[in-house]
C-alpha cells in the first residue's frame, strides 16, 4: 500500500501506465508515458470516435462499481466503432474525480476502475494508449476517445434501400430491464447473465469482423434505443422502416430502453435467408419508400405494422 501522503498524480499516472502496459499490442509504437502516443496504420481508413460517462447520468455507483464503471466506459465508444465496420487501433482514457475525495480514495478507485478498463481493453485488443486526470467539484466525469481503423467498407447510417431487411443483433430490452431492477432496489434478484447487460455489456465487434465483406448495406449502434437509432438510420438514408408487431419489439425495455449495445442492419432480404440460423440475428422490419412524419419540431414518428408510435429513446436534450 502507498503511504498516503505520497500519492500525487505523478505516482498515480506510473500505477496507469503499469496496469495498461498489458493492453498494448504491435499497433501501439508508443504507448502512455510521453505528450502524445503513437500508433501503426496499415493505409486504412482511419475512424475517431468519443463518448462521455457522467456519474448518476450514464452509471450509478450504488450498483455499478468501478471496475464495472471502467469496463463500460470503453465498450461504449467500441460499440460505435462496430457499428461503422471497423477495429480499434488505440484508445485514451481521461477522467475527472470529484475534489471531495482523499487521494487515498482517488486511488482505490483508479485501482478498480482500470481494472475493468484493461479487462474489456485485453478482451477487444483496444490498447489504452492516453488520457489524462483531473478534478472536479461534482460528479465523476470519463471521457473515452477510439482511434479505429477499416477492416473492409465502412458501414455508414446512410444506404439503407426499399427492400431491404432491418435486422437486430442479439435480443433487445435485457439491458434496460435490468436497470430498472437496479434502480429499484431489486438488483441482487437478477441473474448474473441479465444484470451484466447493463453492467458490462459487450461490443459487437464480432459482427464487424465476420462480416465486413458481406452486403451490409447500412448499420447503427442502438445503445439509444432501437426507435430512436432506426430514426438515425432511415433519417441518413431518406427511407422509412415498418417494425414488425414482434415480442422483440413489443415491450418498452426492446423498443425505447436503450443500453443494449447491439447493432441494427439493412441487409437484402436474400442474403438474410443464406445465414439464417447461423447466428443470433432477429428480423425487426422492412424498409419502404418515403420519409418520417415530421410531427412536432424535435419529434419524428415510426410504425409498427403501419400504426405510429412515439419517437421514445435516450436523449439527454429532451425536455421531460
Amino acid at each position: 500500500m502507498v503511504n498516503r501522503a505520497a500519492v500525487n498524480e505523478d505516482t498515480i499516472l506510473k500505477k496507469i501506465r503499469q496496469w495498461c502496459e498489458v493492453t498494448q499490442n504491435k499497433s501501439t509504437l508508443l504507448g502512455i508515458g510521453d505528450d502524445a502516443a503513437s500508433i501503426q496504420t496499415s493505409q486504412r481508413q482511419i475512424l475517431l470516435c468519443s463518448d462521455l460517462m457522467i456519474e448518476n447520468i450514464h452509471f450509478d455507483l450504488k450498483f455499478s462499481n468501478p471496475s464495472d464503471v471502467g469496463y463500460k466506459s470503453i465498450a461504449r465508444v467500441l460499440s460505435d466503432l462496430s457499428a461503422m465496420g471497423s477495429e480499434p487501433l488505440g484508445v485514451t482514457l481521461s477522467l475527472a474525480i470529484p475534489t471531495l475525495w482523499n487521494s487515498q480514495t482517488v486511488e482505490n478507485f483508479l485501482e478498480k476502475f482500470y481494472e475493468g478498463a484493461v479487462a474489456v481493453a485485453c478482451e477487444f485488443s483496444a490498447p489504452i494508449v492516453g488520457g489524462d486526470l483531473s478534478r472536479i467539484n461534482g460528479p465523476i466525469v470519463i471521457d473515452v476517445a477510439c482511434v479505429g481503423e477499416s477492416i473492409g467498407p465502412i458501414w455508414q447510417r446512410r444506404g439503407a434501400m426499399p427492400g431491404d431487411c432491418a435486422i437486430v443483433t442479439g435480443k433487445l430490452g435485457r439491458a434496460a430491464y435490468a436497470l430498472s431492477e437496479f434502480q429499484a432496489g431489486r438488483g441482487a434478484k437478477l441473474s448474473q447473465e441479465i444484470a451484466l447487460k447493463h453492467l458490462r455489456p459487450k461490443p459487437r465487434l464480432d459482427v464487424a469482423r465476420r462480416w465486413l465483406r458481406q452486403p451490409i448495406h447500412a448499420a447503427i449502434d442502438i445503445s439509444d434505443g432501437l426507435i430512436q437509432d432506426a430514426l438515425r438510420l432511415c433519417e441518413a438514408s431518406n427511407v422509412s422502416l415498418n417494425l414488425f408487431d414482434i415480442e422483440s419489439c413489443r415491450s418498452t425495455f426492446a423498443r425505447s430502453g436503450g443500453d443494449d449495445y447491439e447493432l441494427l442492419l439493412a441487409v437484402p432480404e436474400s442474403w438474410l435467408r443464406s445465414v439464417e440460423g447461423q447466428t443470433e440475428l432477429t428480423a425487426v422490419g422492412g424498409i419502404e419508400v418515403g420519409q418520417f412524419i415530421q410531427t412536432k419540431a424535435s419529434q419524428i414518428e415510426v410504425f409498427i405494422n403501419g400504426v405510429a408510435v412515439s419517437n421514445v429513446g435516450h436523449d439527454p436534450f429532451r425536455d421531460n
